[in-house]
C-alpha cells in the first residue's frame, strides 16, 4: 500500500493509530538512504519534494545557486537520478577542460541538449557567452523548458529550440524509448533503454518505442537564417547521428573552426550504417585532430579499434587551435 493510500486509511478510521504510525514509519526510512547518498556524493547537494514534482540539486554551483533538476520517474533513467546516485561525475575532466577553452563571447551549440543540463552547466560561467540548445523531441524540450524555469538566472543565458540536425533539412522520424536521452533516428534496441516506466517509477515490463515527427535542419542553413557568423564549440551528442549532423556543418567547419565536443560509440554509429573512423577521416580531411582524455591525459585518436574504451572526443583544428594542442596534447 502506498503512503498516500496509509493516510487516506487512517483517516477513514480502518487503521489504528500505533499500526498507522508503524507503517508510516517503514515508507519514511528511505529518506535516511537518500540523505546518506546525499553525504557521500560530493557532486549532490540536496532533493527538494514539491507538490510540482522532486527536484535535484547539483552542488557543482554551490549553495542556492546549484544546478536544480526535476527527477523523471516515467523515464528508465533520468539524467537526475544518474547524478545523483553516481559518485562526482565522469564527465567532469571533459567539461573542466572545455571550461578552460570558453572564449569571452564565444558561441556555444548544445546539440542534443535532451533535459539541458549540458547548457545550464556552461551558463554557470562567469564569462559572457552565447549558448543555443537544441532539441528535437517535443516532450523532452517542454522537460528541457521546465528545468530551465527552475534555474531561471542561468536559463536566461540560453537560447533553446526544438529541431534536431542533419545532414539535411525537413522532416525526420524518431524512435523514443523508456530513456529519452537514447532516443535516435535509428531504433535504440538496447533492452533496458527500452523499459516503459510509470509516473511512479515502477516498471510495466512492456518495451517503449515510440516513433515521434521531428523538424531537422543543417548546422550551416541554421547559422545562415539566425545570423550568426561562427561558432567556437560545437557539442554534438545524438545518439549515433554525429556524422550527419557534422556533415550538415561543413561550410561552419570550414569557415569558423569551432572546437568539437562529440561523443562516439561503435554500437551507435552501427545504427546509422557507419564506423566512428568516418568521423575521425572527414575532420581530419578538415584539418582536425581527434583527442580524448586518457589517464588524465589528452591524447591523440587517430582510429577508434575494439580496444577503445573512450566514448567522448574533442575533435581540435591543427592550424587554429594550435596553442591548444601544444599546451594540453601528450605523447601516446
Amino acid at each position: 500500500m502506498r503512503l498516500l493510500e496509509l493516510a487516506k486509511a487512517f483517516q477513514a478510521g480502518k487503521l489504528q493509530k500505533w499500526i498507522y504510525w508503524r507503517l508510516v514509519r517503514e515508507k519514511m526510512k528511505i529518506l535516511t538512504e537518500l540523505q546518506e547518498v546525499l553525504v557521500w556524493n560530493s557532486a549532490a547537494e540536496r532533493i527538494e519534494i514539491r507538490t510540482d514534482g522532486i527536484v535535484f540539486v547539483h552542488a557543482r554551483g554551490g549553495g542556492a545557486d546549484g544546478i536544480r533538476c526535476y527527477m523523471d520517474f516515467e523515464e528508465t533513467i533520468s539524467r537526475a537520478e544518474a547524478e545523483f546516485s553516481m559518485r562526482g561525475d565522469y564527465e567532469q575532466e571533459d567539461f573542466d577542460f572545455l571550461r578552460e577553452l570558453l572564449p569571452e563571447n564565444g558561441v556555444i551549440f548544445d546539440i542534443g541538449g535532451n533535459v539541458g543540463i549540458f547548457s545550464l552547466n556552461l551558463a554557470q560561467e562567469s564569462k559572457e557567452l552565447q549558448i543555443y540548445a537544441f532539441e528535437p523531441l517535443p516532450t523532452t524540450y517542454r522537460k528541457m523548458q521546465a528545468n530551465f524555469q527552475l534555474n531561471p538566472t542561468l536559463a536566461a543565458k540560453v537560447k533553446s529550440y526544438n529541431i534536431g540536425f542533419s545532414k539535411e533539412s525537413g522532416d525526420a522520424v524518431f524512435y523514443l524509448p523508456g530513456a529519452s536521452e537514447a532516443a535516435s533516428m535509428h531504433p535504440n534496441e538496447d533492452d533496458y533503454y527500452s523499459l516503459e516506466s510509470t509516473p511512479e517509477g515502477e516498471y510495466t515490463g512492456r518495451i517503449k518505442m515510440q516513433e515521434v515527427h521531428c523538424k531537422i535542419d543543417t548546422v550551416d542553413n541554421f547559422c545562415a537564417v539566425h545570423h550568426i557568423p561562427s561558432v567556437h564549440i560545437l557539442k554534438c551528442d545524438v545518439e549515433g547521428a554525429e556524422r550527419d549532423v557534422l556533415l550538415g556543418a561543413r561550410q561552419t567547419l570550414e569557415t569558423s573552426h569551432p572546437i568539437v565536443y562529440a561523443e562516439m560509440l561503435r554500437k551507435h554509429a552501427k545504427r546509422f550504417g557507419y564506423h566512428p573512423n568516418e568521423i575521425i577521416d572527414y575532420m581530419r580531411g578538415l584539418g582536425y585532430c581527434c583527442t580524448t582524455f586518457r589517464n588524465h591525459s589528452l591524447v591523440e585518436l587517430s582510429e577508434m579499434t575494439d580496444e577503445t574504451q573512450e566514448v567522448n572526443f574533442f575533435f581540435l583544428h591543427q592550424k587554429h587551435h594550435a596553442d591548444i594542442l601544444k599546451q594540453h596534447l601528450t605523447e601516446n
